[in-house]
Parts: structure tokens; sequence; C-alpha cells
């Protein structure tokens, strides 16, 4: 199934260049972003939770000024699950989290034959996280994996969200 932030990104219209010829790509403008995560739940009448709403934003917006949101909602989850990680290495497991939520590798499962993500190996997240060598302390790797089960977490919170508020959109 298509992911909806990216449908709102071809239904927006396009702002003009200043020579008047239409911009390429498919980004969405941060605003209409932000106005489909911001409405409330149509079932539910709940509104996204904020860490979610600010994950969408820096994933499918490009809206940089999220990030530090997303780095706080972080914190606190390190903080819940008593994990003690530096702000420089949170910030480059977020980066890299970031980069396998974009743009997932996906591998053929051998048992069942369907599809899956495939993780990012311990020698690659060495390289992204700047660690010399390739063993990958393991208080390093519970702690990326708390990101990326928290990040997963939130980016399909934020896309059932805008799936549900579209599905509305187009009833009503």
């Amino acid at each position: 199934m298509s992911n909806p932030i990216r449908e709102l990104a071809r239904m927006t219209t396009k702002s003009k260049q200043i020579d008047g010829m239409p911009f390429g790509g498919t980004a969405p403008d941060v605003n209409e972003v932000a106005g489909a995560l911001a409405m409330r739940h149509p079932e539910t009448q709940l509104k996204l939770d904020k860490h979610a709403y600010y994950l969408a934003r820096l994933l499918y917006a490009d809206d940089s000024s999220a990030r530090a949101r997303v780095k706080a909602g972080l914190l606190n989850v390190m903080l819940k699950a008593e994990l003690d990680v530096s702000n420089t290495c949170l910030l480059r497991m977020i980066n890299c989290a970031i980069i396998e939520i974009k743009s997932p590798i996906m591998r053929l499962n051998r048992n069942t034959g369907e599809q899956e993500i495939k993780p990012t190996s311990k020698v690659q997240l060495c390289k992204r996280l700047g660690i010399k060598g390739n063993k990958l302390p393991v208080k390093i790797s519970e702690a990326y994996n708390q990101v990326l089960e928290q990040l997963y977490l939130w980016n399909s919170e934020a896309i059932s969200h805008v799936r549900a508020t579209m599905r509305e959109d187009e009833a009503a």
C-alpha cells in the first residue's frame, strides 16, 4: 500500500520558480503535511502524538527544525529504558535510523517467501555511527534497537493517522 503522506505530495499544487517553470520532485509543502498531521482522527477524535507529528515532518517534509523535538522524545524513551547514551551518539543513531526508515532494504524471508526489511549490518552501523573497528558495543546496539523501534512506531502512527483523515476527507 502506498504512503499517504507521499500521496499528499502529488495532490498539492506546486509553486513556480522565478522563470515560471514548475519545480520538480514530489516533496510536499511543509504546511500541507503539518495540516494533515494536525487534524483530529475521525473515529477517536484524538490528535496525533507530538513526537510522531514531528517525526513525520522530519521524514516527509524535510523540516529540519523538527529534529530537536524528535531527539527530545527519544531522550525521554532512553531515560525510561535506563540506557545512557551521549547526545552526539544519539543524534548519529537518529540519522542512521531515519536513513533506514526512508529507504529500507528489502529481502525475501527464506522460510515464508515474503518480503521483509533487512536490518542494517553491525559493520555498516559502526561506519555510520563513527565507531572505529567492526565491533558494535552491546550498550550502543541496545540503544540503537530502542531508537529504531520507537521511530518505526511513531512513523506507523503518523501514516495510519493521515490515512484515516484522508479517508474521512474523501467521504465528505
